[in-house]
């Protein structure tokens, strides 16, 4: 995740509660195997924002 999108994104989230993000790395899963992939695995991003 780019760094400067993700200071945006916490400071506007901050301004309406608390704000933390959690990433979780996954396996991709690979469907066809005559299909090249340009990566083994992708990440979820998760953004919590709890209201004050």
């Amino acid at each position: 995740m780019d760094m400067k999108l993700y200071g945006y994104r916490e400071a506007m989230f901050k301004k309406y509660g608390k704000y933390t993000m959690v990433s979780q790395s996954y396996q991709r899963f690979k469907d066809d195997s005559s299909r090249t992939y340009k990566q083994n695995s992708t990440i979820e991003y998760l953004h919590i924002l709890k209201k004050d």
